[in-house]
């Protein structure tokens, strides 16, 4: 293999880099569409505040599902760096979950099926838990999501 060849070998696998990327930014856009996004000090994800202490966002995702879900390294830092030591997240995500401590272990779960409603014991346990956390503090912030954000 020449240095010619090479050189393009290495030029067209950024090309289909370059390629990979931008269809990713395309599917989390397709896939958001119909949603606000919060798109400010270099964040771009799917996550809107519906009061200025509950921010509602579709589930922070790994791997590829991470392509076109909310990034669960994005959401983390966006939390640690927004409301450090201030949040808790609530998994309303049957289908999917976590690891806490990515969080720093603030992470109630509350299995709920998409596109259904949760058990009517599961929501008073939510609402108790969230009344209890917002209660100790008027700078807390609750994040809730199941798997689509809605």
């Amino acid at each position: 293999v020449t240095l010619a060849q090479a050189r393009w070998v290495i030029f067209a696998r950024l090309l289909r880099m370059i390629k990979a990327i931008n269809i990713a930014r395309s599917l989390r856009k397709l896939v958001g569409s119909n949603k606000r996004r919060y798109q400010k000090d270099g964040f771009d994800l799917d996550l809107t505040y519906v009061t200025p202490s509950c921010i509602a966002m579709s589930l922070p995702a790994e791997g590829g599902e991470a392509n076109y879900r909310n990034s669960l390294v994005d959401v983390c830092r966006f939390f640690h760096t927004k409301h450090p030591e201030m949040f808790y997240i609530y998994n309303l995500c049957a289908e999917r979950s976590y690891d806490a401590a990515h969080f720093s272990g603030r992470v109630k779960r509350f299995m709920c099926d998409d596109h259904n409603p949760p058990l009517l014991s599961d929501l008073v346990s939510f609402v108790e838990h969230g009344n209890r956390f917002m209660d100790e503090s008027d700078n807390h912030v609750m994040g809730v999501h199941c798997l689509g954000g809605k």
